[in-house]
């Protein structure tokens, strides 16, 4: 979802009673949290419900700091500063590496200086390889600074836990939302003081939960929400008629637009870089394999000297032959076919594939890091099970006429979706990043 402005979710109204301002409608009006006037006229049957959620949940519960609306937008921002912190620690991270290895493979090569002159001139040739080391230098460090000041500013405000906690908060308002509405035969016939009672308690659940509490949840130890089963009063035929019209529109339809959207997207970004670690792995290994078929291949002027003189010194001073070619190797050194012109292009050449052959590997790595960070591939495979298993309960619901088909059909989906969000939560939970 977009980044919201910060605006206030609540203004009071003449009488001094609390409704959602016109921008915080807006951002709701398609969602499952707020029903407007026009909701509460479709849906008669329902209305009396959907009234005591909304005075429990915008007119007595949301504060600036706390209820449905802050948490989802809190969320949202954190989990986009999430975002930056992943890329921004993983490139600068991966970018600290690369620099450390460039500079370690121009120490000494004073060939690169000879290549760098024959196109730049003496002056700027020298000049560039004599400061190349200390830009290197200084850019890896500013790398390390800020790879670790990002790692270090995420741990200390929490950004992975914080994001991840209020998205859990926003979900079970949702969740408890529809569970209530479950069970609309008997709420309908409970006075408005146990319907208030019933939902403040587990909305003070639901502000109370931090991560202990969290961690248990995933793992099947506690539950936050009631229970779902077949209710004891099943409803009447029109309120389960129109349960299930609510239910589909306001749940299960935008529900499944959001998987199936998103899982869509995740598919196309993990579609290109599953791809790209392995790449840059073969990529490196063909690059240690050119370097050494250089070396092999390439004999310099240095090696041709040291075999011509262990030839010359098997041959004896009484050869004359032995001699004069001796005496010419070493007035004339590089006399050897184009080696005086070919050598130093060439032993670039090798540096470079040997300097690839250790960088593309530190690529694959950082590319690994923000990759695991948002899990693309399980989240996208998911998402879609998700979507294509709304679509059948939905086309099942059509189907529906009974209430206790009907109630049934909504108990899966409710149990799906807390599934599902247990499952992404864990998920996220072990996924390789820090915060």
């Amino acid at each position: 979802p977009r980044l919201a402005p910060r605006i206030a979710p609540m203004t009071t109204n003449a009488n001094g009673t609390k409704q959602p301002t016109s921008k915080s409608k807006l951002a709701y009006s398609q969602s499952e949290l707020y029903d407007s006037p026009e909701d509460l006229a479709r849906w008669p049957l329902l209305a009396p419900l959907l009234k005591s959620w909304q005075a429990e949940v915008w007119e007595k519960d949301h504060t600036e700091f706390r209820g449905c609306w802050h948490y989802d937008q809190e969320s949202i921002r954190l989990q986009q500063r999430h975002r930056w912190a992943v890329i921004l620690a993983a490139t600068a991270g991966t970018g600290a590496v690369v620099l450390a290895i460039l500079k370690l493979g121009l120490e000494g090569r004073t060939y690169l200086a000879e290549f760098m002159s024959f196109f730049l001139g003496s002056n700027y040739g020298h000049w560039i390889m004599e400061k190349t080391p200390e830009i290197l230098m200084f850019l890896e460090v500013v790398c390390v600074v800020l790879a670790v000041a990002t790692i270090l500013l995420s741990i200390f405000f929490s950004l992975d836990h914080r994001w991840r906690e209020l998205r859990f908060k926003a979900e079970h308002y949702r969740m408890l939302k529809f569970r209530f509405l479950h069970n609309g035969a008997e709420w309908l016939a409970a006075s408005e003081e146990a319907r208030g009672l019933h939902l403040f308690t587990h909305l003070a659940q639901i502000h109370s939960t931090g991560k202990g509490k969290i961690l248990e949840w995933i793992h099947w130890k506690t539950e936050l929400l009631p229970i779902l089963n077949t209710p004891e009063n099943l409803p009447e035929e029109p309120l389960a008629l129109e349960l299930a019209s609510y239910f589909r529109e306001r749940r299960l339809l935008p529900q499944r637009q959001y998987f199936h959207k998103r899982g869509h997207q995740l598919h196309s970004v993990e579609k290109i870089v599953r791809w790209i670690g392995p790449g840059l792995f073969f990529a490196s290994v063909a690059c240690a394999l050119a370097h050494a078929a250089i070396h092999v291949l390439h004999h310099t002027p240095a090696a041709s000297v040291e075999n011509r003189e262990k030839t010359s010194e098997v041959g004896g001073p009484q050869s004359p032959k032995n001699t004069k070619e001796s005496v010419s190797v070493v007035a004339h050194p590089h006399t050897e076919s184009s080696d005086h012109s070919s050598g130093p292009t060439l032993l670039v050449i090798a540096a470079a594939f040997a300097m690839l052959a250790a960088i593309l590997p530190v690529l694959a790595a950082g590319i690994r890091t923000w990759r695991g960070a948002f899990e693309f591939g399980r989240n996208s495979l998911r998402f879609e099970s998700m979507a294509h298993h709304l679509e059948h309960l939905l086309s099942e619901m059509e189907k529906a006429k009974s209430p206790e088909a009907i109630l049934a059909i909504l108990r899966r989906g409710e149990y799906a979706m807390e599934s599902e969000h247990r499952s992404w939560m864990r998920l996220m939970m072990e996924a390789e990043w820090f915060g």
